[in-house]
């Protein structure tokens, strides 16, 4: 994904950029809206009752293609009627033609498709697949970004040559290629769970949806939907202040997406480790729960102080390096974030052991509240601060939203604050070994 960024950023610039994330933004909230808990429910029931695999698998198809397709007329239909009342909503779509925000919601159906088999894939603790999926999936955005996007005359970071192909279509490029990477997605997703899983295309379960959404989906999809909010709120603030107010523009749209871009890519590391722990929590016992939980916690801190530390000293150059030189002020809002992804990274691994114990309900509750105090701060500080007032405002309510979860994690589980967040002996002999391996390896290479 960095080298899609970088073709992207290079060929159509920081005001592009800023355009580009309006034009992405309603179906990113549709994407997630309309999962309403599905996923997460896929991922509980596919380790605890592997039984109803076949049900899994044909409600998520049937309840893809049905939600897809009602988001896409909603959000149409709701647009031909605002704008017949209300002509200045083009405002917010700024200078985005109308034409490529309905095209892109074509994207919702084949990834909800392939969402919501990917998290039976991962339920059923297949993490390598899961994982080499996503990788060939980023590799096909690559592909077609390469194609339709790339401004040949754009230069190649470090090299300093120009690309020399691609088409140049800027956002219609971007468009044609997210449906095409969601398309890839949706087949590839079908394929693979026809693999694990021998489902039937007529076997839709009503009322096992129903008892999945009431027993776990609802608070999760709840907690889900809040904490996507959560991380957009900003960029829809933003938006509006740019449409309505012009104290921000769509410049500063650009280097405050690109400050967060790249804070996703960094979250991918607690991602990745609180992705290998839910399965685990969901069948362990809970003296193992507790000690994963905390090793994990533990690993994470100290992986992302040293990512978000190194990131902080080179942050400016490295925009300036890959995205060019209109890019370098993005470090603001980086800077200003990075307390808060520190707290966050680890109260995702708190949030993980909650929603595997089936305590779902304080995460629901906690993004709720978390979501209106980053609302409420980014109105306040936008106007005063801009794009780095909105980062400081997001990072604010970071830090509290994973307090909350400690206050959870300890009311349930007891686990002291020093299990959770003090390195041991025994975890630095964790990466003492694995660079004495690195070495070793390297040694007998060049010994041979």
């Amino acid at each position: 994904m960095l080298c899609s960024s970088v073709i992207i950023k290079r060929s159509i610039g920081v005001d592009g950029f800023g355009l580009m994330t309006k034009l992405v933004l309603i179906p990113q909230i549709l994407w997630v809206f309309c999962t309403v808990g599905v996923d997460l429910m896929n991922v509980y029931y596919a380790g605890k009752q592997k039984e109803n695999l076949t049900k899994l698998v044909s409600n998520s198809v049937w309840l893809a293609i049905g939600f897809g397709l009602f988001s896409i007329a909603i959000v149409s239909g709701g647009y031909v009627s605002l704008h017949g009342a209300f002509p200045q909503i083009d405002k917010l779509l700024g200078s985005v033609p109308p034409e490529l925000y309905f095209l892109m919601l074509l994207t919702v159906p084949p990834f909800l498709i392939g969402h919501f088999l990917d998290s039976i894939i991962y339920g059923m603790d297949k993490i390598l697949v899961s994982n080499l999926k996503k990788i060939s999936t980023n590799l096909a955005y690559l592909i077609f970004i390469l194609i339709l996007v790339t401004d040949p005359d754009a230069v190649i970071p470090v090299i300093n040559r120009p690309f020399s192909i691609g088409l140049n279509l800027e956002l219609e490029g971007i468009t044609y290629a997210h449906i095409m990477m969601m398309v890839f997605m949706g087949v590839s997703s079908l394929i693979l769970i026809t693999y694990f899983v021998k489902w039937k295309i007529n076997s839709f379960d009503w009322k096992f949806f129903l008892d999945g959404l009431k027993n776990i989906g609802g608070y999760a999809f709840g907690a889900t939907a809040a904490t996507f909010l959560f991380f957009k709120v900003s960029i829809i603030v933003i938006t509006y202040y740019i449409a309505y107010t012009g104290t921000v523009s769509d410049k500063d749209l650009g280097l405050y997406a690109t400050a967060t871009q790249l804070i996703e890519k960094v979250l991918f590391v607690p991602g990745a480790i609180a992705f290998a722990l839910l399965p685990k929590v969901t069948s362990k016992s809970k003296e193992d729960i507790k000690d994963l939980t905390a090793k994990s916690a533990r690993h994470t801190l100290m992986l992302i102080v040293v990512i978000m530390g190194v990131l902080s000293i080179f942050i400016r150059p490295l925009f300036i390096t890959f995205f060019g030189a209109d890019f370098g002020d993005a470090c603001y809002p980086f800077w200003a974030l990075t307390p808060g992804i520190v707290f966050y990274a680890v109260g995702r691994i708190f949030g993980t052991n909650l929603l595997g114990s089936g305590k779902v309900f304080y995460a629901f509750y906690f993004s709720i509240f978390t979501l209106i105090l980053n609302l409420v701060l980014n109105i306040l500080w936008v106007p005063k601060w801009g794009v780095t007032g909105s980062a400081a405002a997001t990072s604010t309510a970071y830090i509290i939203h994973t307090i909350l979860f400690f206050w959870a994690l300890n009311r349930e589980s007891k686990i002291p604050i020093k299990e959770l967040l003090v390195f041991k002996k025994e975890d630095w002999e964790v990466y003492s070994r694995g660079f004495k391996g690195i070495f070793n390896k390297g040694s007998d290479q060049n010994g041979r």
